[in-house]
């Protein structure tokens, strides 16, 4: 077998580590944007007392009270997508809450929420890839092609974005991405040809995706 096989177009890395690696070079640099989201969590939690009185301010504005205002962890990026997705909904409260209490000081402002609007759908859809690659309970070889195909196009149009924000993050990511997924992993692809969703014709188009000049 091993006169047969080159070793060095057959060696595997941890997709999903890999990915944590992406994103988290992205996110280091959305780290200003989210700061005042950040204390504006903390304020609440810790106390039992202010966070009944959200409640209340949500019911009286006519914010449904779904999901709870949700902590990021410095060392797991989806959760600062939860934090973003579950603060975004309460928008109209918390503006609401901080014109009633001038102790709360951190509410963002409107030209954060709208990079956290222009954010979230890049952060999801790395979350959903995250997921799939954490798989236990199906085969995760034949579905990282396609997926790692998919983050290159939402990172191209990240860069592409007119946001400066958005595009530094894009910029960073796509950095460390061609790092380490610049060039095709053979044995990824052989198991996506072999899947009958895919296919050659999968390959051919995806190639052309991933490594096009231009």
């Amino acid at each position: 077998v091993g006169a047969d096989f080159d070793a060095q177009y057959f060696h595997v890395r941890c997709c999903a580590h890999i990915l944590n690696l992406v994103v988290q070079d992205g996110t280091t640099i959305m780290t200003p944007l989210i700061e005042n989201l950040r204390e504006t969590v903390k304020y609440f939690k810790k106390s039992p007392s202010r966070l009944h009185k959200f409640v209340e301010t949500c019911k009286i504005s006519g914010v449904k009270v779904g999901d709870h205002l949700h902590l990021d962890c410095v060392t797991g990026w989806s959760s600062t997508y939860k934090m973003l997705d579950t603060a975004c909904s309460y928008r109209e409260a918390l503006s609401s809450y901080a014109a009633s209490n001038a102790n709360y000081q951190w509410e963002p402002e409107k030209e954060e929420w709208d990079k956290f609007e222009v954010i979230k759908p890049l952060l999801l859809s790395l979350s959903r890839v995250t997921t799939a690659f954490s798989g236990q309970l199906y085969p995760t070889s034949n579905i990282f092609f396609p997926h790692i195909v998919s983050i290159k196009i939402a990172l191209r149009k990240a860069m592409a974005h007119d946001d400066e924000c958005y595009k530094k993050m894009g910029d960073a990511m796509m950095y460390k991405f061609d790092k380490y997924w610049d060039e095709p992993n053979n044995v990824m692809l052989l198991a996506t040809i072999l899947d009958p969703r895919y296919k050659m014709r999968y390959i051919e188009w995806g190639y052309h995706q991933m490594y096009a000049v231009g």
